[in-house]
């Protein structure tokens, strides 16, 4: 029953108070985005962080970004173990052979370290520095950055980053050489009882009962 002003119990359970709704997040995009050697910026960055500090959000991003992680290469193995007798010439064969691939090796490291620190981008406006395949450092000229069209800044950053990658991919070093000689004499190492039959120095295994 409604009273004289029209009031009824049945409007309070309608419009009682209830707690508002927490706002959503609102989700920015990130500043720096890295996707393998390609750099995008958030089309409102220079609304977010001054030109002159671009190359720090940059460098930040590049070392945080996880980057297309290759599987190690497997030496080469082979697929049953050779039991075949070794002769001294068969030895020292094998023994140059792993000679040559480690000096081959030691020359790539040497080549490796000594390659210069710095490139620069196709359009100047963009330099970074890389030890090892780990970037160091960024520069970006700010006055450019300020104007520049996004896409111009990405292509030259981009551009950076692709170089540093190419520059210094040491991912083959880290391993060590694999040669084929190389996993060889690993292989006859691995198992001394089958390196002292193979030269003579045990009898061979005869057949299973």
């Amino acid at each position: 029953m409604r009273d004289e002003e029209g009031w009824s119990l049945t409007d309070a359970w309608d419009y009682g108070d209830e707690p508002a709704s927490a706002p959503e997040p609102v989700r920015q995009e990130a500043l720096v985005t890295i996707t393998g050697d390609r750099v995008r910026l958030a089309a409102d960055w220079r609304e977010r962080v001054d030109p002159r500090s671009l190359h720090t959000e940059v460098l930040t991003a590049v070392q945080t970004a996880t980057i297309t992680v290759t599987a190690p290469a497997r030496e080469p193995v082979r697929p049953d173990p050779d039991m075949s007798p070794i002769t001294p010439a068969d030895a020292l064969r094998l023994l140059d052979a792993v000679q040559a691939d480690l000096d081959a090796f030691a020359r790539q490291v040497v080549a490796f370290d000594d390659r210069p620190e710095w490139v620069d981008s196709r359009g100047g406006h963009a330099a970074g520095s890389s030890v090892h395949g780990q970037v160091r450092e960024f520069e970006i000229d700010a006055k450019w950055a300020r104007s520049a069209l996004n896409a111009e800044i990405e292509e030259e950053l981009s551009d950076v980053l692709t170089q540093l990658r190419r520059k210094d991919d040491g991912s083959e070093l880290i391993h060590g050489p694999r040669t084929s000689a190389v996993a060889e004499l690993r292989a006859l190492t691995a198992d001394p009882q089958a390196l002292l039959r193979r030269v003579g120095l045990l009898p061979a295994k005869g057949p299973s009962a």
